[in-house]
């Protein structure tokens, strides 16, 4: 059984950075919030980062080390927070485009292309970006926001 970890921002951040296909610290992040998973031997093997929120969209960024984290609470938990706590309308996440494989997850967790940033990482390689509304989420029941 997987285990949600909370209060331990500067370590699951530091996962996340960790296992990017590019290199990055959390300190280039700005403010964030995470979501870590431990695995029944207390082996991080997930994280989930949220920065840039701009009370309407936040950007997602998850980085996992086995497919075993992609369990339906965790999953739940990753959407939950966005969602459910923030009422974001939205998620944003980007993916180079020279690792297509990076794009399979987002596309089955619901996440749709929204279109290329040309030559955004290192001014070399460009970026997918892609987003989930909130009314896309298949996740989670979601909380009604008063804004209908």
């Amino acid at each position: 059984m997987h285990k949600l970890i909370f209060d331990r921002d500067d370590e699951v951040a530091q996962f996340v950075c960790k296992h990017l296909p590019r290199p990055m610290t959390p300190e280039m992040l700005g403010p964030f919030t995470t979501i870590g998973v431990m695995n029944g031997k207390d082996e991080m093997i997930a994280g989930a980062l949220y920065n840039n929120y701009q009370g309407f969209d936040i950007n997602f960024t998850l980085a996992t080390t086995t497919p075993k984290w992609a369990q339906r609470g965790v999953i739940a938990a990753f959407f939950d927070y966005p969602f459910n706590q923030r009422f974001c309308t939205r998620m944003t996440m980007m993916v180079g485009s020279d690792n297509p494989r990076a794009l399979m997850l987002p596309l089955w967790l619901g996440f749709k292309v929204e279109g290329r940033l040309r030559k955004f990482y290192d001014g070399v390689q460009d970026a997918i970006v892609i987003g989930m509304l909130r009314n896309e989420c298949k996740w989670i029941k979601l909380k009604p926001t008063g804004n209908a």
